[in-house]
This record gives C-alpha cells, structure tokens and sequence, in this order.
C-alpha cells in the first residue's frame, strides 16, 4: 500500500507534506523498504525500492552500499566486494556500521575471514575520524579477544563519541589487559555522567562477584583519594561506593560514600540517595533510617521532601510506624498535599497491617483525587492506591468491596493484566462469572507467562470449572517457578493439592497440602494452616 500510495499519490489524496513526509528525508523510505524486501528475500523489488531511495537522495556511496547488500543475497561474492570497496572508498559513515558487517559477512562466504583484521585497520588508517568504523573495529578485536588492540580504539571513542559501548568495551579491554586504574577511572566517568553504574550492569557484576578484584580497585580508589584535595570534586569515590553497594559491603560502602561528600559536596543528594536506597534494599532499615535522616538534617533538598518521605518509608519498615507516619505527614504538608507524597501514609497504615486506618485513608486519597485533572505518574500512583485498597478488603474479608477498585482500574486502563488477573482470582474464588473470569485470566497470563500468580489464578479458575486437569498443569507450573525464585506460598501450594485430589491423585494431594501447612506456618498465617490441617486430617 505504502508504494502505491508513492507510485500515485493523488489516488491516495497525498499532496505537497504530505508526500514528503512519507518519502521520507532524502528518500529514506525507499531505502527502508528495500532492507524489509531483502530480509523477506525479494531482491529484485529490493533492488528497485534502492534505486528509488538513489534518485531522491543522489548519494552515489549509499547506492553502492545498497547494490552490494543485492548482490550479496545473489551470492556474487565479487561483485558485492568491490561495491562496497565504492562505498568505503567515499569515506561515508551514513549506513552507520552496516557496510562493515557486511564486509565481514563477505569475506567469511569468499573464505578470507583471516584477512579481514588487517583490511580493518587500513580502513581505519585511511578514515580515522568514522565514528562507526571504530566501533566496528575496536568491536571486533574484543569479540576476537584482541584487548589490547581494542581498548585504545575505544578510549578514542569515550574522548570522542562516549556511548555506552564504548565505555563497556574500554572496561572489559581494562579487565582483560589487568589495568585496574582505568577500571576504576572509568567508572567514575560513567557514575559522574549518570549517577549511577546502572548503565554498565554487565561489567559490573561479574566484578563484584569477584572478591580479588574487588579489593584491588578499593585500594586504588583509596590511594587517588588520599591524593585527592577535597575541592577536585572527583567522582572515584562515588563510583568505589557504588560497586560497594553492588557488592553489599556496607562499610566499604560508608568510607566511600563519605568521601564523596567530602571531595563534592554538592553530589549530596546524588550520594545520600544511592546510600539509603542501597542500605532500604538489602533490608538494613535502621541504617536506611540513619543516612535519609542525615540528608534531611541537612536540608539537601530544600522545598522539596523527597528525603522525608524516603526516611518514612525506611523507618516504617523498621517497624518505626508512628515515626513514620509524622514524617510522611510533614512530608505531605512540605509538598502541598501532592499526590505522589500524601499517596506515602495509606501504604505505611497497609504496611504496619493498620487495615481499618488504611482504608479509610485510601479511600480518602482517592475519593480527594480522583477527579483532579491527572498526569500520567498520578494515574499511575492512584492505580496502586486501588490496588492495594482492593487487597485490603480481600484480607479484612470484605472480599466484594474488593472488586469496585479493580472494575475502576480496567474502566480508566481496560489493558491492564494486573487488574484483570486480580478481579478474575476474586470471581473465581467466589464461583462467579467463571468464563469470564478465564478469559480475562488467560490475557493476564498470556501478557506475562513467567508470572506464577498469573498461573495460579488460572490454575484455580479452571479448578471452579471442574477442568481438573488443565488446573493439575497450570497450578504446577506455578509451583515449579523458574529458576531463581522463592518456593512458592502456602496458597499455590493448597490449590495445587486440591486440584490433584479433584483429578484423583490422593498421594499428591497429600503431599501438596503438607508443604502448604509448613508454608503457612512460615508465614505466621495459622488459621490457613489449621484449615490446610483439616484437609490432610480428613485423608
């Protein structure tokens, strides 16, 4: 349809912008559409559609690309090489690092594979300065194991054209030649730009995994920082923080990130958060408490309380609730009643099982809010406003007031699996609109097949429809988790009992139920227990 609309636009109402637009800058339209006819294998339309995109464009070196991709696919070898030979000759870098892939895919089918290093580096010798050859290039020598001819083609590209390629290639090429210096340099670089090391995930856990290395870096940090003044500013020692973090090495941690206050301490904000929120997720809550209620004494964020409402957070799951619930409050009156703030002191009454208290404040927040005109963050924060009021009415028994929240979420989002999963659990448990509980189910878990609450809800509803086998498949599956997970909880585990006795296996049944009992127990949930007990008694 696109290239009939092009081929007679005034058929298609297609007029001056209009026309343009859809041709695309310089004919990139074509172009594309001759890359999706090459990958579906219809090279002669492909050939057509890239010299559609030549005529719009006059680019004779992306032509000469383009024809080499075509004759690549008609496996002439030759042609395809000296084409792309046009191509490289022009010093272009419009196709990004396309030719080059294509070159290595040539010289591969030509049985040259061995030459293609040296062909590399002249290229590279002749045009210096093409961003996408380089990181071909220093891409190459990585994958081939060539450090150190990768790391200086890659310290090229930090100076020049910083991605998060090259900074990932530049501290492997540092791991792989043992200069932990740069490591560490590195690192700071990437911590001071994003404030985080978030962006270089992949180098940074095999690294904290390592002990030896570990400690390396720290010694190094801490040298550079002894020869620091505390007016560079340098960012080492939030970085040696932040693998700290990583590591879970809180006294490491706490030297570093006190280093970094004191080298810059304008980067407060920046280190008390990665501090207490590192500290908040390996649940060591009172020295959570300790570092938010530092920056809040300090008043590192003046006018705005986001510290206040984390130091709420970290007290309440200290088991500080009145504490918390003065500093969530102080933190709502110091935003002006903003939704994302006072939307903190219903989850620390939820939180501290204050159910009674909980629900009235959510129902207050949303009944306040509702009708405000919203963005999408305070549609999103009243969605688990609901959420959570709909579990609390499931765990105080008020289980219809449970749906009303839900039904309202999938009124404003009617995509929402989370919503639809939770509401068609509740129908099922009640024996209720079972069909279209399924039905809703089935879309929660074919949205996210890993989700084994997903899984169990539909193993139960099919249970309630007597489809005793599909629940024996699905509540399995729910039990097993993947790889990595928590044993699941007492109420998959009862389900799936119940589902095997329904399908005849007794002896599973039985099974089943022993391990929900103990599962219960774990959790302080006695009078799921002792219901589970009667079953097994009852065998």
């Amino acid at each position: 349809y696109l290239l009939a609309a092009l081929d007679k636009p005034d058929d298609y109402g297609l007029r001056g912008r209009a026309k343009t637009q859809l041709e695309g800058d310089e004919g990139v339209t074509y172009a594309l559409i001759g890359e999706t006819y090459l990958r579906a294998d219809r090279i002669d339309d492909a050939d057509a559609a890239f010299e559609r995109a030549f005529k719009r464009s006059g680019e004779a070196a992306l032509r000469a690309y383009h024809r080499a991709q075509v004759a690549e696919k008609r496996k002439r070898y030759d042609e395809a090489l000296r084409l792309l030979d046009e191509y490289l000759a022009a010093e272009s870098d419009d196709a990004g690092v396309d030719p080059y892939e294509l070159l290595r895919r040539v010289f591969a089918a030509r049985g040259k594979s061995a030459e293609l290093p040296a062909k590399l580096e002249s290229l590279l010798k002749q045009d210096p300065k093409n961003v996408p050859l380089r990181y071909f290039v220093a891409r190459h020598f990585r994958d081939a194991g060539d450090h150190a001819k990768a790391k200086p083609l890659y310290e090229e590209l930090v100076r020049k054209a910083p991605t998060i390629d090259a900074y990932t290639g530049l501290l492997e090429a540092s791991a792989a030649t043992k200069d932990m210096v740069r490591q560490i340099e590195v690192l700071a670089e990437v911590a001071a730009k994003t404030g985080s090391l978030d962006a270089v995930k992949k180098f940074v856990e095999p690294l904290v995994a390592d002990q030896g290395r570990v400690d390396a870096l720290f010694a190094i940090a801490r040298k550079k920082a002894a020869e620091s003044q505390p007016e560079d500013g340098k960012p080492l020692a939030l970085a040696a923080a932040l693998v700290a973090v990583e590591a879970k090495r809180w006294t490491d941690a706490g030297e570093f990130f006190e280093l970094a206050l004191l080298h810059d301490p304008k980067s407060a904000p920046q280190v008390y958060l990665a501090w207490g929120l590192g500290l908040l997720s390996d649940e060591k809550y009172a020295d959570a408490v300790k570092v938010f209620h530092r920056a809040v004494d300090e008043n590192v964020t003046p006018d705005n309380p986001a510290f206040q409402t984390y130091l709420a957070l970290a007290l309440e799951s200290d088991g500080r609730t009145e504490e918390a619930l003065k500093t969530a409050r102080a933190a709502s009156e110091l935003g002006e009643g903003a939704l994302r703030y006072e939307s903190r002191i219903p989850w620390i009454l939820y939180h501290a099982k204050r159910y009674d208290e909980a629900v009235r404040a959510y129902e207050a927040l949303i009944a306040k809010f509702d009708k405000q005109h919203k963005d999408d963050g305070d549609r999103q924060l009243l969605r688990e406003a609901r959420l959570s009021l709909s579990n609390i009415y499931v765990l105080v028994g008020e289980v219809a007031k449970a749906e009303g929240p839900l039904e309202a979420i999938l009124d404003e989002f009617p995509d929402d699996v989370g919503a639809k999963n939770d509401l068609g659990y509740l129908w099922a448990d009640q024996g209720k609109n079972l069909e279209l509980a399924r039905a809703m189910i089935e879309k929660a878990v074919e949205a996210d097949p890993k989700n084994r609450a997903y899984r169990d809800s539909l193993g139960w509803v099919y249970f309630r429809l007597r489809r005793f086998q599909e629940a024996v498949v699905e509540l399995e599956i729910a039990a097993k988790g993947e790889p990595g997970d928590e044993p699941p909880d007492g109420v998959i585990l009862d389900h799936l009992g119940d589902a095997y006795e329904a399908a005849g296996r007794s002896a599973d049944a039985r099974r089943a139920w022993t391990r929900a009992a103990q599962r219960f127990d774990e959790a302080e949930e006695t009078q799921k227990a002792a219901e589970v007990r009667k079953k097994l008694a009852a065998k």
